[in-house]
């Protein structure tokens, strides 16, 4: 797995970039990841991460988590839940990963639309202390992109996991 980080990504994680000094042509694969860090009024700093492929955006809160390996427990089973839900499997144990710089510019516009989106939906869920945070995905997994044709990340992620070139 490849996540593709923020500067802000990386330096809040503590996590090593490779290769950072270079830069690299980020591709898009059902494997690839673009992460960066956003603050809500009332929540604190959260986790957006985009799946290249399909646009499909986990949030992981980060109250707590203060190394890369911490946040990869977090992370790795919200992914699962996402590719279960789209009737396919995904690996959370025995994963090699590796960071990189983020590099493709589309890509990082669409990202800056999710993050916004998210600030959003969590600031308005935050009305009882509580959010579920699945809900959040779940929304914003619905939310069109441009960027892949007007398509929900929700029904891109099984039209890329359907792909024979997966």
């Amino acid at each position: 797995m490849v996540i593709h980080a923020s500067a802000k990504f990386a330096t809040r994680l503590k996590c090593a970039v490779s290769l950072s000094n270079r830069r690299h042509v980020q591709t898009i694969k059902i494997d690839s990841w673009s992460g960066d860090i956003v603050g809500a009024y009332g929540v604190g700093d959260f986790a957006v991460m985009m799946n290249d492929a399909s646009f499909s955006v986990v949030v992981v809160p980060l109250k707590g988590l203060k190394t890369f390996d911490q946040f990869l427990e977090v992370f790795l089973p919200r992914a699962a839940r996402l590719f279960i839900q789209a009737g396919s499997s995904f690996e959370t144990r025995n994963r090699t990963v590796i960071v990189l710089r983020r590099t493709d510019r589309s890509l990082i516009g669409s990202m800056n639309g999710a993050k916004r989106e998210a600030r959003y939906e969590i600031e308005s869920h935050f009305a009882n202390d509580e959010i579920d945070w699945n809900q959040v995905e779940d929304h914003l997994n619905q939310i069109p992109f441009s960027a892949i044709g007007y398509n929900s990340p929700k029904d891109e992620l099984v039209r890329v996991l359907a792909s024979e070139l997966y």
